[in-house]
């Protein structure tokens, strides 16, 4: 993996990390009985996690026009729109119905005698809201790669302990930009793009 690469990859998993951690505190600080306090969590996280968006979206423009620019092709940051993702999960759910669906999950684990129910609503809120985070800087990655002229596919770049889907995806040839690539929940892989000198428009 090139160093720019991986130092953004790093970035995007050091903001997912911090955005869970905060969200995570409150949690643990939690009355999931308490309506009203249930209600105020979900606002909170919901606007913690859109503040995390975007800041994945200005990112992930800034990397690829780095790393096209670092080729030697004039290149500068698009402008995404971070509205496009911001507020909602990959899949287009608004991210307060994660937290709520945390609390409802310690709920159900509280009834059906779980040990520890808590544990269930903080695994859930972990992935869900760690992967919202990631897939939001994927996906602004290949909208990014889009508009930059010069971006002619995306290579997949496997993480260091990648499991052997994505390790088989990242050793196989370069996509195009229209390319469907599915990446896994938890995935801590990112994508690179390929650039030719010669400009698509």
């Amino acid at each position: 993996m090139d160093a720019l690469t991986a130092a953004y990859r790093a970035r995007v998993r050091r903001l997912a990390g911090r955005t869970v951690a905060t969200v995570v505190d409150w949690w643990d600080g939690l009355d999931v009985d308490d309506t009203d306090a249930v209600a105020v969590f979900a606002r909170r996280s919901a606007r913690t996690v859109a503040a995390a968006q975007i800041e994945a979206v200005a990112g992930a423009d800034g990397y690829v026009a780095g790393y096209v620019a670092a080729r030697g092709v004039p290149a500068r940051p698009v402008g995404l729109n971070p509205a496009r993702w911001a507020g909602r999960t990959i899949d287009g759910a608004p991210v307060g119905r994660v937290a709520v669906g945390a609390v409802i999950s310690t709920r159900a684990a509280r009834a059906d005698s779980h040990p520890a129910p808590r544990t269930v609503g903080t695994a859930v809120l972990t992935r869900r809201l760690g992967d919202t985070v990631v897939d939001t800087a994927r996906a602004a990655e290949r909208a990014a790669m889009d508009a930059q002229p010069a971006v002619a596919g995306f290579d997949v770049v496997a993480a260091p302990d990648a499991c052997p889907f994505c390790a088989d995806l990242a050793a196989g040839e370069q996509r195009l930009l229209d390319a469907d690539v599915e990446f896994h929940p938890h995935c801590r892989c990112t994508t690179r793009p390929v650039v030719t000198r010669d400009a698509r428009r």
